[in-house]
């Protein structure tokens, strides 16, 4: 479970960073 979940949640973490860095100037 860890090996499927690991991978996932990194990319899940990167999307987030981008999509963040995208949308601060945005709400700020």
């Amino acid at each position: 479970f860890k090996d499927t979940a690991g991978p996932a949640l990194n990319i899940l973490l990167k999307l987030m960073s981008i999509v963040s860095l995208v949308f601060a100037p945005i709400f700020i």
